[in-house]
């Protein structure tokens, strides 16, 4: 069969991948977001929940964002009085009186995370620890980049839950005090990060990775003819916009994006790692159809020296640490407090 015999799959007005579509079969789905792997993460210091990745992904970002909203409710009300939630009967509801029920039904909590951060605050004066600006700085633009993308994104959400940056660094510091803290309770010296470093070599480098495209069809004839033609010279991109029938990367010529290695991936798009730049693979068979893989770049392993990812070393031992030492620690400094409850707080 050619090219010109195929029949062509039907091509949708809007090329663009709808992102709501949730009937892609994660075979022939584009495979480009598992480039993107988990990120650092904030603590709730309000509770033993305190965790700290190494590779945070968004969702992670909005849940933090989320246990933010819930400390910060108090200090964004004077923010919202003019904002409106609903309206009853031409009565609004503003932000405001929204904010105040949540806090009167949770006025206990809340008095609890007051009271945590006066704790970790004077534990940290007395070990005479502090943050600067330029830490906390430091650790919003990582955050930024790996949990969020972009400015854009992060600004979004800031004004999407009524929050500023201010309100973020003020945790952050928070966040980095009890690092600070707590490292130096573990007492943990450069050659045990160098044997963290040895047994968790692939937590910090990152593997091999292709820029790939593929064209799908439905029989082995069709796949045949389309390799056919692109090793004669035709374009993959167009020839994957015409004949491929994967609708979600037809429309950009097939493309996959960047993939990086991993074992989990389909086999189809594993034959892609023995692949040479812009060389084309031999037809594929799947469970979807058949496919024509070329790859268009080849990234080698990153592998970092240890000096390279010291921080992120450090980073890992706190995020393993973290689960056990953060509850018992905070225990601690609650049974040793002296503290007088003046007023009962409305739960």
């Amino acid at each position: 069969m050619t090219l010109d015999e195929k029949e062509k799959p039907y091509q949708p007005e809007n090329p663009e991948p709808n992102s709501e579509d949730t009937g892609a079969n994660p075979e022939t789905a584009p495979v480009e977001d598992i480039s993107h792997p988990p990120a650092s993460q904030l603590g709730n210091h309000q509770d033993s929940n305190y965790s700290v990745g190494i590779k945070p992904a968004i969702v992670v970002a909005l849940s933090v964002v989320l246990v933010l909203v819930t400390a910060l409710i108090s200090a964004n009300i004077w923010r919202a009085e003019s904002m409106a939630v609903a309206v009853v009967n031409g009565e609004k509801v503003s932000q405001a009186e929204l904010y105040n029920e949540m806090f009167l039904k949770s006025g206990e909590e809340s008095l609890h995370g007051i009271i945590t951060q006066k704790l970790i605050n004077q534990e940290a004066k007395a070990a005479n620890i502090s943050v600067s600006d330029a830490d906390v700085n430091e650790r919003l633009d990582r955050m930024i980049e790996k949990d969020f993308q972009s400015e854009e994104n992060f600004n979004q959400l800031l004004q999407m839950y009524n929050l500023t940056r201010t309100d973020i660094k003020e945790q952050l510091k928070t966040q980095l005090l009890v690092e600070k803290i707590l490292w130096a309770e573990l007492n943990l010296g450069d050659e045990d990060l160098k044997q963290y470093y040895d047994e968790h070599q692939e937590l910090f480098g990152e593997p091999v990775t292709v820029e790939v495209r593929h064209i799908q069809t439905d029989s082995r004839s069709e796949a045949e003819a389309v390799r056919t033609a692109v090793a004669d010279g035709a374009d993959f991109a167009e020839t994957a916009r015409e004949h491929s029938v994967d609708d979600m990367t037809a429309p950009r010529g097939g493309e996959l994006g960047r993939v990086p290695y991993s074992e989990n991936l389909p086999g189809w798009v594993l034959t892609a790692f023995d692949l040479k730049a812009d060389e084309l693979s031999a037809v594929i068979e799947s469970e979807n159809g058949f496919h024509v893989l070329q790859v268009t770049e080849l990234i080698p392993a990153l592998e970092p020296t240890f000096e390279e990812v010291k921080d992120d070393v450090q980073q890992a031992i706190l995020e393993e640490k973290m689960a056990t030492v953060y509850p018992e620690w905070m225990d601690s400094l609650w049974k040793k407090a002296k503290i007088e409850y003046k007023h009962k707080v409305d739960a």
